[in-house]
């Protein structure tokens, strides 16, 4: 019932599983599940529907941990390939990696509200890692077909966007803006450069993932006309000797 991560258990050196719960699960079955099946991983993510939550006693008898809420939007494209305002700013692509250290800082940026980096049993260490090794690893090219970045007039990256696509749709992976550009279009251009992609791709929709207290977030993708199509409640299951 507990799905084996093979890569989150390679990175972080210890075993770690997924745990999606069905909606109409009691909370005491779920802890029945755990404690029976979560012995053998040091960690499980646990997913849970909107509205559905771990009492907190449970949380705490338990070493679980209340770490997100987890929004999906989805986006569904029409009509031909729009030009782009680059009055704000110009989306290019990334090609190589010598520009990763520069763009690291966006990267991480765009985990401000990750639940690896709020879990407080991760250290920041790891964080940082994951992130670094996602941003790498988008401009190789093995998380995302398309990396793009925006400079300013001082060639310092003001923007960053990845995207990959997985069946029909097109999934944005990092997206961040540098605080001191906010409110200028940038992350608008991102998107469209990302919507541009699409088009020429054929592809449908684009989906996106965010936080519930990302709230900044969640207003600019449904006023970039993204729709809520799932939430989930997610609680980290610890192993803590």
């Amino acid at each position: 019932m507990i799905e084996v991560l093979e890569w989150d258990s390679q990175f972080f050196g210890y075993p770690v599983g997924r745990l999606i719960i069905n909606k109409d699960l009691v909370d005491f079955d779920l802890f029945e599940v755990l404690c029976e099946k979560a012995n053998c991983f040091n960690l499980v993510y646990v997913y849970l529907s909107e509205g559905q939550f771990i009492e907190e006693k449970n949380c705490l008898a338990h070493n679980v941990f209340f770490v997100d809420q987890k929004i999906v939007y989805q986006k569904e494209l029409f009509g031909g390939i729009e030009k782009i305002n680059e009055n704000f700013g110009k989306a290019e692509s990334i090609i190589g990696l010598e520009d990763y250290k520069e763009l690291s800082y966006l990267a991480l940026l765009s985990g401000k509200y990750s639940r690896f980096k709020k879990d407080k049993n991760f250290n920041k260490r790891e964080f940082e890692r994951l992130y670094i090794k996602w941003l790498r690893n988008s401009i190789n090219g093995t998380y995302a077909d398309e990396c793009y970045a925006i400079k300013n007039e001082k060639e310092i990256y003001q923007g960053l966007i990845t995207c990959k696509k997985n069946n029909s749709s097109l999934h944005i992976g990092l997206i961040a803006v540098n605080p001191e550009a906010q409110g200028k279009g940038l992350g608008t251009v991102l998107i469209k450069r990302v919507e541009q992609y699409a088009k020429k791709k054929h592809i449908k929709s684009i989906m996106v993932t965010s936080q519930l207290d990302n709230i900044e977030a969640c207003r600019f993708y449904e006023k970039s006309g993204f729709v809520k199509k799932k939430q989930y409640n997610v609680y980290h299951k610890w192993r803590i000797h």
